[in-house]
C-alpha cells in the first residue's frame, strides 16, 4: 500500500501546463468498458450463456507519459477499473444452485498499475498497448433464481477473486480525445484454491478470463501538448 500511495503522489507533482515532446506529462481520462468473459469447467453437465455487462462506473485513468518524438512514447500510473462479468447458469452444483434459469454476477474493484507504448502521430492519430498488473480489493457476487435476487454479498481484501490479476491491452486515441481499446485479462477471476467453509471450493475448475471492448475520453489528451504546432526539432513554435 505504502508503494501504491507514493505512486500516486509522484504522479499528482506532474504538471499538466507546458508540457512539451522529451519531458514527462500527466493525463487522465474516464473509461466506459463492455466485458465479457471466456469461460469453461471441468463440471459434467455445465452450461453457461455470457452476458455482455456494461460497467461505466468508476473506471479512471491517471498516466504520466514520456514521448521521445512526435511518433514514439511511453506511459505508466495507475488505474481505477470495476472488473467483472455476468453468466447465465445451468448445473446441479453447489455453486450454480438446482434451478432452471440461474444468473451470476461477479465483480471486482481493482487498482491498476499499467506499462505501455504509444506509436503514432501523438498529437493526433496514435496506436498503444500494453500489459497491467492490478490489485483487486473489493468483491461483490449476486446471485439471481428465475430473475429474483437470491444472494448478494461484498467483501473487503478477500481471497475469493485473484488478487493481482494481470492483463494485456490495446488500442488506438483519434486527435480529440476519442479512444477505444480491448483488455485481456490472461488470469483466472477466481481463486479457484479459495474454500468456502460450507461448500468447500466453490471456484475449484471454473475459468473465467474477463475480456473488454470500452470507449475512452481524453485518456491520452494533454492540453499543453496537443493541438499546437511544432518545429522539426520536436519544440513549439513562438
Amino acid at each position: 500500500m505504502r508503494k501504491i500511495l507514493t505512486l500516486l503522489v509522484l504522479i499528482s507533482s506532474i504538471q499538466l501546463a507546458n508540457a512539451q515532446t522529451n519531458e514527462w506529462y500527466s493525463t487522465s481520462g474516464w473509461e466506459m468498458p463492455f466485458q465479457f468473459a471466456d469461460i469453461s469447467t471441468d463440471e459434467e453437465g455445465f452450461e453457461t450463456n455470457n452476458v455482455m455487462r456494461w460497467a461505466p462506473a468508476l473506471n479512471l485513468n491517471f498516466y504520466a507519459n514520456y514521448d521521445f518524438s512526435k511518433g514514439f512514447g511511453t506511459f505508466t500510473g495507475f488505474t481505477i477499473k470495476n472488473v467483472g462479468f455476468i453468466s447465465d447458469f445451468k448445473s446441479d452444483s453447489a455453486l450454480y444452485f438446482s434451478a432452471t434459469n440461474v444468473r451470476k454476477k461477479f465483480r471486482t474493484y481493482n487498482i491498476g498499475v499499467p506499462l505501455g507504448l504509444k506509436f503514432g502521430k501523438l498529437d493526433g492519430f496514435f496506436l498503444y498497448g500494453g500489459f497491467q498488473i492490478e490489485y483487486a480489493f473489493n468483491y461483490k457476487e449476486k446471485t439471481f433464481v428465475d430473475d429474483k435476487k437470491e444472494e448478494k454479498f461484498t467483501v473487503w481484501f478477500g481471497d475469493r477473486a485473484e488478487q493481482f490479476p494481470m492483463s494485456v491491452f490495446f488500442g488506438f486515441q483519434t486527435k480529440y480525445g476519442f479512444n477505444m481499446k480491448f483488455q485481456y485479462y490472461l488470469t483466472n477471476f477466481h481463486n479457484q484454491d479459495f474454500e468456502s467453509s460450507v461448500d468447500g471450493k466453490i471456484y475449484s475448475g471454473f475459468d473465467a478470463n474477463v475480456f473488454s471492448f470500452s470507449l475512452n475520453f481524453a485518456v491520452f489528451k494533454n492540453t499543453g501538448l496537443y493541438y499546437k504546432d511544432y518545429d522539426e526539432a520536436g519544440k513549439k513554435e513562438i
